[in-house]
């Protein structure tokens, strides 16, 4: 039996996205409840949604970050899924080991992110504070030829994306 989510189908009914739609859509999993019409009054309808989705550069964001935060194995149904970026900080924290973390980040979006075309990925160690500051310039063709920037640092927390500009 399938299960259909009407809020990842496209709007309008239409069967394809309209001007103003969103070109990519993912489920949100924070699984935050949001709501739908007016409750300003009393017998207002009020529907709860229960799953809400991200678009565009945000699902590619959430994406990207489930890549990097994801140990080969967690993954069910895609046992080799994932970057598992946090083994990293229990080796010496030094340029050698951010290079060879480059070349890691670069083959996981590669192979687990075909939404995104990655120009350069600029890593810098900090050994005192046992973290790596993390770049990453993308290019999303299908999103009129836009770059994407993921800006993240990986410490004992795992990688945390802490912003991301287009």
């Amino acid at each position: 039996m399938a299960i259909k989510i009407r809020s990842l189908e496209p709007k309008k009914g239409t069967g394809t996205l309209t001007q103003g739609d969103s070109t990519y859509r993912d489920l949100a999993l924070d699984f935050s409840m949001e709501s739908i019409g007016s409750s300003k009054k009393l017998f207002a309808s009020n529907v709860q949604k229960d799953l809400n989705t991200n678009t565009d550069f945000t699902a590619i964001d959430n994406s990207i970050s489930n890549i990097f935060n994801t140990a080969p194995g967690q993954k069910i149904l895609n046992p080799a899924f994932g970057a598992d970026l946090k083994r990293y900080l229990f080796q010496p924290v030094s340029e050698p080991t951010a290079k060879i973390l480059g070349e890691v980040i670069l083959n996981a979006l590669q192979l687990y992110e075909p939404r995104v075309k990655v120009k350069n990925i600029d890593i810098k160690a900090f050994p005192d504070d046992n973290m790596y500051k993390i770049d990453i310039y993308c290019d999303i063709k299908s999103l009129a030829d836009k770059q994407y920037k993921f800006t993240g640092s990986l410490s004992q927390r795992g990688m945390v994306s802490t912003s991301v500009s287009y």
